[in-house]
């Protein structure tokens, strides 16, 4: 499907809808991300990222009441099918689920990043410092443990 299809299909009005809406949430969803950092926040913001939907919702349903009278009428070329025609009027729905994602997702990651990094858990063990670990001679090592065994043998008791 090309673009230029799918925008007289959804129309152009709902289009630049869901395209501002869209940019928009995703904009301030990733600086909620990135400079506030407050689960909480995101949590508030989050059922604003549905704005899309319900503006898809809201176009759906008056496509569906102005489609009905199309149905209705005697000229069978206008109406064609009447699936193909409940069909099309569920794409601009469809359109808005899609608007809605970048900035859902981007809002439900940060608040799962945000728990992640509170709960202190790693994938992998931190690497040590240099400074505290130093490496060890194996002859050293296997002096100084005799020197230990030897020491604990002859200490008086």
């Amino acid at each position: 499907m090309n673009v230029q299809f799918l925008i007289q299909l959804i129309g152009l009005p709902l289009t630049l809808v869901l395209s501002i809406l869209s940019a928009a949430l995703f904009i301030v969803a990733l600086i909620l991300v990135v400079r506030f950092k407050n689960p909480q926040v995101l949590a508030a913001f989050q059922p604003l990222t549905w704005l899309p939907v319900a503006a898809g919702i809201i176009s759906t349903f008056i496509e569906l009441l102005s489609s009905i009278g199309l149905q209705l009428s005697d000229n069978d070329a206008i109406a064609g099918s009447s699936s193909l025609l409940f069909q099309m009027t569920l794409v601009p729905l469809l359109a808005s689920l899609v608007a809605t994602m970048p900035g859902l997702l981007t809002t439900v990651m940060g608040r799962y990043l945000l728990a992640w990094k509170a709960s202190g858990l790693r994938w992998t063990k931190p690497k040590a410092s240099s400074s505290t670990t130093r490496e060890v001679d194996p002859d050293e090592w296997v002096s100084r443990e005799a020197d230990d065994y030897l020491e604990k043998l002859v200490r008086p008791r």
